[in-house]
């Protein structure tokens, strides 16, 4: 029960609970460019629903900066950034080749199996005077295959996190590689001598193989 005086308000509490969490440093290019973004993660144990609203994040007593609130149902976890890392600078650089996997001919034709290469390289400076810290959000994708890579801390359906300690005023890089196995073909007749040698040097072809080809 809630009394309110005539001409009064009242402010209600209606959840209070303790939760634990843990903050990390998350960074995101494509949310917020060139810096991490300090993010309290909780899960909600209230038992009741959390409408979408705003929060006032406080750390030892100290403001320490605004968040939003998403709408969050019992059980879910809450993921709120509250402040950007000024002390951390982001940069991307994107690339990608192809590679020869194997090589067999068939009928006219010359059939190349590929790997479509891709990769991303992150590069952390941190300019305090702590080692932090980042988690560095890279974007998933069903069709690739991570190789060469070190292993994510975690996984979510849209993305891959990697836990990336930065020494103070260093810097580190995370390079992220991934593939996806193609195929495709070519006519025979349309290959040059100095082609298929290159070929043999490299193991795809044998020299009987290049003998028959140059015949024909």
């Amino acid at each position: 029960p809630v009394t309110v005086s005539r001409g009064q308000s009242a402010m209600v509490p209606i959840a209070q609970a303790t939760l634990s969490y843990h903050k990390d440093l998350l960074y995101n290019g494509r949310k917020m460019a060139t810096h991490p973004v300090a993010t309290l993660r909780l899960q909600n144990e209230t038992g009741l629903t959390l409408e979408r609203g705003p929060v006032t994040v406080i750390e030892r007593g100290e403001y320490v900066g605004e968040a939003l609130l998403p709408f969050t149902v019992v059980g879910d976890e809450l993921v709120v950034p509250y402040a950007v890392e000024l002390g951390v600078k982001v940069s991307e650089e994107a690339r990608t080749s192809r590679e020869i996997r194997g090589l067999q001919i068939k009928d006219a034709y010359l059939q190349f199996e590929e790997w479509d290469i891709r990769w991303h390289e992150y590069q952390l400076n941190n300019t305090t005077a702590n080692p932090v810290t980042v988690l560095v959000e890279h974007p998933r994708s069903a069709q690739y295959d991570l190789f060469d890579t070190p292993d994510p801390r975690e996984r979510t359906d849209d993305h891959l996190r990697f836990e990336v300690l930065v020494p103070p005023r260093d810097e580190a890089k995370l390079r992220i590689r991934e593939r996806q196995l193609q195929w495709r073909r070519e006519e025979v007749q349309r290959q040059s001598y100095s082609v298929l040698q290159h070929y043999l040097q490299q193991g795809l072809l044998k020299r009987r193989d290049l003998d028959q080809l140059t015949r024909l």
